[in-house]
């Protein structure tokens, strides 16, 4: 089967495997998904528990959305519609800062 490596942050990278099993997992193909998480360090504590909070639960309504994504298009509808970061009709979303991270960078 095709290796794939992903790498990303580690507050990311649960949400970024569920997405990527459940796409690779509808392909009527053999891949093997390898995942390399990368240190959070560097990042300032507060914004980077702001973030895991926020992934956290990000996570949470993910894993109920992708039980409904049965096939390919199903997919490519919640991706391309509904995903905040990857809808064209959403993109006006993107920057917004809830009062909670506003609170820490102020």
């Amino acid at each position: 089967g095709t290796e794939i490596l992903v790498v990303g942050r580690g507050f990311h990278i649960r949400g970024t495997l569920a997405i990527l099993e459940r796409m690779f997992g509808l392909l009527d193909r053999d891949f093997n998904l390898s995942f390399l998480e990368v240190s959070d360090a560097g990042i300032d504590e507060s914004l980077l528990a702001a973030r895991k909070k926020k992934e956290h639960e990000s996570l949470q309504q993910l894993l109920g959305t992708i039980q409904r994504l049965q096939t390919l298009p199903d997919l490519h509808k919640w991706l391309h519609e509904e995903h905040r970061c990857y809808s064209v009709s959403r993109q006006h979303e993107i920057g917004y800062i809830s009062p909670e991270v506003k609170n820490m960078l102020y």
